[in-house]
């Protein structure tokens, strides 16, 4: 049965195109799934997954345990129960080349040759849950294109050189603290690195088909932000469309800025508390349309969601709420009208501010006189000060007048006067 007649026959062909995307393109690719593993492909309904689990349960039974007619239980009946897969047993396990031989299906027939050209064309492998510390002998299977290795014990990415083909690697849930040995996954466009010990995003230089990376949920230590290597971001900085992460202590995500083909971008759980710095991130961000802020410092404040819709336009989910056209039109118009109004107030201030201006210069020329004008020879030339009349004493204008009177009959020719007399 393929993958689209199962969904088909659970009423679930909504899925279709999640489990193909995800690399999933035969039934014996779903027998290892786990509730855990159906939310990370973001099925969320509780119901759909467990009608899922329960199903593939049945599809792992013997042909005798099967019902009569072959088919597979209504969704409503798998339903009342879920397939959940406990953790890995205590130990660790290399990857043998027995194992690698009963994973990909080839059983030795004594003939090496005829192993390893089967090894060579097998294009899916399933070591997950498998207890694995190491990989080795992947050098045995150029061809593999899908490579699931989550939910065991490795801590050192090696044994990929061989894996030019590889376009989806599974990792999440091991006890890697480096990205390393990346460098000849030149096809990888799918790279699941969730819940390791992760401290930097490195290692992709070559990567540049690289199209989701989900580093979310790193075990870091106390205080210990993740960093960001600035060739590995530039190197996957066109193809990039999906980035997961979300809980790694991030509080500065500027250096994502240079994602300018992003999509979709998930920082919830972190240490982000300026608008500033998202500003500068959301700047070169143009194709940006879903983004996650949850439990960051920053969703507490006042008006947080409005501000992140006026600083990014694309964004149409927002902390998985819908952007509506509705909501982004309110905000600009009313940030418009603000404009408008603090525009009117500033000419309104300029104007009172002009018209006081004027009124003062013409209160100091009506109160001050001129002390000097310009002659014809552009030269100033002071001006004399207005004469003002002496002023009299009380009783002695009778006696100013007979002063002036005598001094003036004295300067007349011919006359002199001697006290009281004349004599001419």
């Amino acid at each position: 049965m393929s993958i689209s007649g199962f969904l088909s026959a659970l009423h679930l062909s909504k899925y279709n195109e999640v489990f193909t995307r995800n690399g999933f393109e035969d039934m014996e690719s779903l027998c290892e799934l786990t509730d855990l593993h159906l939310q990370q492909l973001h099925i969320e309904d509780a119901d759909d997954r467990a009608a899922l689990l329960a199903a593939i349960k049945l599809v792992e039974k013997p042909i005798e345990h099967m019902p009569a007619d072959n088919t597979l239980p209504s969704r409503s009946e798998s339903s009342r129960s879920t397939s959940l897969q406990g953790p890995p047993a205590s130990g660790s396990t290399p990857l043998t080349l027995e194992l690698l031989r009963s994973t990909a299906g080839v059983h030795s027939t004594g003939k090496s040759d005829s192993d390893a050209a089967l090894l060579a064309r097998v294009t899916h492998l399933r070591f997950n849950g498998k207890r694995l510390s190491q990989i080795d002998h992947l050098d045995m299977c150029p061809a593999v294109r899908v490579l699931y290795l989550y939910e065991n014990r490795i801590e050192r990415l090696r044994g990929l050189s061989n894996c030019q083909q590889l376009t989806h690697l599974y990792l999440q849930n091991n006890r890697i603290s480096v990205m390393e040995g990346l460098s000849s996954l030149v096809n990888l466009t799918k790279l699941y690195l969730n819940d390791n010990c992760i401290t930097c995003l490195e290692g992709l230089d070559r990567c540049t088909r690289l199209e989701e990376l989900h580093l979310s949920n790193q075990r870091l230590p106390p205080g210990q932000p993740m960093l960001f290597s600035e060739d590995s971001l530039y190197a996957v900085s066109r193809s990039l469309r999906v980035l997961n992460v979300a809980n790694v202590h991030l509080e500065d995500p500027t250096p994502l800025a240079i994602l300018e083909r992003l999509q979709s971008l998930n920082l919830s759980k972190n240490l982000i508390d300026r608008y500033d710095l998202l500003a500068h991130m959301l700047m070169g961000m143009e194709e940006l349309q879903t983004l996650d802020l949850r439990l960051n410092p920053i969703t507490r404040e006042l008006k947080y969601r409005e501000k992140l819709i006026m600083m990014s336009t694309a964004v149409d989910l927002l902390d998985d709420k819908k952007v509506t056209t509705q909501e982004r039109s309110f905000l600009f118009s009313l940030e418009a009208q603000k404009r408008e109004r603090k525009q009117s107030k500033r000419v309104q201030s300029a104007s009172m501010s002009a018209t006081s201006m004027d009124q003062q210069v013409d209160s100091t020329h009506r109160h001050t006189a001129p002390s000097s004008v310009m002659n014809q020879a552009g030269r100033a030339v002071q001006m004399p000060l207005p004469h003002k009349p002496p002023l009299l004493r009380r009783g002695s204008s009778k006696q100013s007048d007979q002063q002036t009177s005598s001094e003036a009959d004295s300067s007349k020719p011919g006359l002199s006067v001697t006290g009281s007399s004349f004599r001419l």
